[in-house]
């Protein structure tokens, strides 16, 4: 006989959102390589893209789709996380932030090492197909380790991007995003917070579109 619970759920990690974020990684993947090495499929990466970009098939390699989609899932995460923990927000926001920096900067430093070994890759590549991707990425002229270094822990933050990793876009609002969550969340008061929260999601939409 099942034994139907009214205890909220206690988990710290829904794995029914792992396989959505599993599918969401792999189209984004998808959307990646087609930006390197087939950019018509892209369309903003080229002038003309292919007719299949504005078909339904398109979602398959739709990478501002599927980044959407994880931008509400890490809202959604750290929201719940937050909504949890009684730790002041100056101790969840650093955390937050060493959790995003830290992979963030070791694909840097695996990128910048792979640039310069192979110094002339990125400029073959975009004479073969003028992708924009391959355009706003480093070429010739590398600067040292420890602007990479830099560039990954801080520099993406500020920029709101890299010309190591063109992916790391996404980090400049995943901190924003991350810091406010914990702000509101610091406030004791319920009312305050909703009032709070209605007033960053009305906000919002006068917000520049990053998508």
């Amino acid at each position: 006989m099942k034994v139907v619970s009214n205890v909220p759920d206690s988990r710290m990690r829904l794995e029914e959102l792992d396989g959505l974020r599993g599918i969401a990684a792999l189209i984004v993947f998808c959307c990646h390589f087609s930006c390197a090495f087939i950019p018509g499929l892209i369309p903003g990466q080229v002038e003309h893209p292919y007719w299949i970009a504005y078909t339904p098939v398109g979602l398959l390699f739709n990478g501002n789709f599927s980044v959407s989609v994880f931008f509400v899932l890490s809202g959604f995460v750290v929201a719940r996380a937050a909504a949890k923990r009684a730790d002041p927000f100056y101790i969840n926001i650093p955390l937050r932030y060493l959790r995003l920096a830290l992979p963030a900067t070791a694909s840097v430093i695996f990128a910048w090492t792979a640039l310069t070994a192979i110094p002339n890759a990125a400029i073959r590549l975009y004479q073969l197909d003028h992708s924009l991707w391959m355009a706003q990425t480093f070429q010739q002229r590398f600067p040292d380790f420890f602007h990479a270094l830099f560039d990954g822990m801080v520099g993406i933050f500020i920029n709101g991007g890299s010309f190591f990793n063109n992916a790391l876009w996404t980090m400049q609002i995943e901190v924003i995003g991350s810091i406010a969550i914990y702000l509101v969340y610091g406030i004791k008061s319920g009312q305050r917070r909703r009032l709070i929260v209605l007033l960053i999601g009305f906000a919002t939409l006068f917000m520049p579109h990053y998508l």
